[in-house]
């Protein structure tokens, strides 16, 4: 799997390179050289690198891909890729990186271990939104050779009736100048199952800030 990290790693430091500053001209250049570049690197396939370059994702064969604002969406069904909330036999899961720069908001520094990163964030996550989490203490593990953090319990908002809940494992995934920040869910009676499914999803996270902030 560290193959796999390196080989997505090449490709984001294309796409980070093609899309730097210069104006309209130097980026059309610029991404006229990515495509040839990306060409000759071995992406691995099934993996979904973002339009900004700094997240990617490899996912199941059969699963489904989209981004918006910035985050990857994959599912495993047409259906639960525009779910609101999962229901039964669905599987969501979003990506989001959380950059080194950014970490004096949760009262950390970079290196912060994932664990600490993943308590940190639902603690603000908790203070400032309605949609709750509720995890059950953070545990370590091995994504691809990357320290991560795992978490399992549910996410709605406080208040709500039971079908405006999910089912959820949060991870934070090492990265390159900060973490990925992946999410599942499915329906609450069935999260507890997604987990192999989830560890697999974890080793395939890769994140890497903007040149503007390294």
């Amino acid at each position: 799997m560290r193959g796999l990290f390196g080989s997505i790693l090449i490709g984001l430091g294309l796409l980070l390179t093609a899309c730097g500053g210069g104006g309209a001209e130097a980026t059309d250049e610029a991404e006229m050289r990515l495509e040839q570049e990306l060409a000759n690197t071995a992406i691995p396939p099934n993996t979904v690198v973002s339009r900004d370059g700094r997240l990617a994702l490899q996912y199941p064969e059969s699963w489904l891909v989209r981004e918006s604002e910035g985050l990857l969406i994959v599912a495993n069904s047409e259906e639960a890729l525009v779910a609101e909330t999962p229901v039964e036999g669905q599987v969501i899961a979003t990506l989001s990186g959380i950059d080194d720069s950014t970490l004096p908001i949760y009262g950390l520094t970079a290196g912060a271990a994932p664990v600490d990163v993943l308590n940190a964030y639902v603690a603000l996550n908790n203070a400032e939104s309605a949609s709750q989490i509720v995890l059950a203490p953070p545990a370590a593990f091995d994504a691809g050779g990357r320290p991560a953090a795992l978490g399992t319990g549910t996410v709605g908002s406080a208040g709500a009736s039971g079908d405006a809940v999910s089912g959820a494992i949060y991870m934070i995934v090492q990265g390159e100048g900060g973490y990925g920040l992946l999410v599942v869910r499915a329906p609450e009676g069935e999260i507890a199952g997604q987990e192999a499914t989830v560890r697999e999803l974890a080793a395939g996270v890769v994140y890497r800030a903007s040149e503007a902030n390294n």
